[in-house]
């Protein structure tokens, strides 16, 4: 399975990241949706990271996303 997560810029630029879901990342990757969360909830800034490489991290300042959207791919609906 994999997460995408599809984020939109507040300059109209848009990012597709796909991040591979492990037993060793899940709870890494909930922690992260959850800092989105209440990142949007509560208009607040923060750095999140994703990536599961060193060759293949990106770095997001939330106080320049607009919108989120999550898609978990690949699990049984």
């Amino acid at each position: 399975m994999k997460m995408i997560y599809n984020i939109l810029y507040k300059n109209g630029h848009e990012d597709v990241i796909e991040q591979e879901i492990t037993e060793d990342n899940a709870s890494s990757l909930k922690y992260v949706n959850d800092v989105i969360l209440e990142s949007m909830n509560e208009d607040a800034s923060g750095v999140i990271t994703i990536g599961g490489s060193k060759s293949n991290v990106s770095f997001i300042r939330l106080s320049e996303v607009i919108r989120v959207s999550v898609k978990i791919e690949g699990q049984a609906e």
